[in-house]
């Protein structure tokens, strides 16, 4: 029994190890062929490199009339191959004012500045006539910057990751298929993101191909300040209505006899005092009561 035990751990250590030394052969294997086809491929790029550019100008002058060149850079655009992917136009009023320019009219000055942003993709070939073109426009430059860069080994770099990504994918198919070390749902992870860096590698050279191959031209366009008047009616003011000098006297004197009446009524709410005062008036004529110390006694005695 103890003899069976030992031959089942022994045997079970030998797969193990086995294991062990198939996954190092794999992983050393997906190293060298990764490491060998960069080894092999960079020398050739290297000496087949090519200048690649990405061109762009940026570009603001004066015109003198921004529709009309507007029009004429779209003809020597299409004309050259090129297309347009952006244009605003718009007017910007500086300046409005407003006065009476007659009895019956009023009018209306603004001062207004028209501008353009036009934005181009020219063959890179076509690129320097279509400017040449341009300058025909022109009525006065404000700035023009134009700028190369090289974007060649940058292709190169995402072509070799490319291939690299494209290399560890089969060496990983050759995992999964082999079954080793049973997880293959971690390979399958694996090979998702190395296709998913192999896709972002291909767009981003297809984007870099797509700007050699057509220049971004940015235009900035404007004319000198013009000036537009309109003309407008003019409405006066309308008036309230306002009543005669006889129907205000009439109002008037209603009012002053409304104010006597109210007078007279107030006098007659008050009748009780009037009543003690009259009261009064007749006792001190009938009986001859005067008040203690009053003026008239100190005036007999003095």
């Amino acid at each position: 029994m103890k003899n069976a035990i030992k031959v089942l751990l022994i045997c079970t250590t030998l797969l193990f190890l086995n294991a062990c030394k198939q996954g190092d052969f794999y992983a050393a294997s997906e190293t060298t062929a990764t490491t060998d086809s960069t080894a092999k491929v960079l020398p050739s790029k290297i000496k087949q490199l090519t200048r690649k550019f990405v061109r762009t100008a940026d570009i603001k002058f004066r015109v003198n009339d921004v529709k009309q060149s507007t029009e004429q850079i779209e003809d020597i655009t299409r004309a050259m191959g090129g297309f347009v992917t952006m244009t605003d136009m718009k007017n910007t009023i500086d300046i409005s004012e407003r006065y009476r320019s007659s009895k019956d009219s009023i009018s209306e000055r603004r001062y207004c500045t028209t501008t353009n942003d036009i934005t181009i993709r020219i063959p890179s070939e076509r690129m320097d006539t279509t400017l040449k073109q341009i300058s025909n426009c022109m009525d006065f430059l404000d700035h023009r910057l134009i700028k190369a860069e090289d974007v060649s080994i940058q292709m190169v770099e995402n072509e070799l990751e490319q291939q690299r990504n494209q290399q560890y994918s089969e060496l990983i198919d050759q995992k999964v298929v082999a079954n080793i070390a049973n997880e293959n749902v971690d390979l399958q992870n694996d090979y998702y993101n190395k296709a998913t860096q192999t896709d972002a590698a291909v767009v981003s050279n297809l984007n870099l191909a797509d700007q050699v191959n057509y220049s971004t031209v940015r235009l900035s366009i404007y004319q000198k300040q013009a000036i537009v008047t309109d003309s407008y009616p003019y409405h006066a003011a309308v008036k309230d209505f306002e009543p005669s000098f006889f129907v205000k006297a009439w109002e008037a004197i209603s009012i002053g006899w409304n104010a006597i009446l109210a007078i007279l009524l107030l006098l007659f709410k008050i009748w009780p005092l009037w009543g003690l005062i009259a009261l009064g008036y007749y006792l001190q004529k009938r009986f001859n009561i005067l008040p203690t110390g009053s003026f008239t006694d100190k005036h007999m005695v003095s």
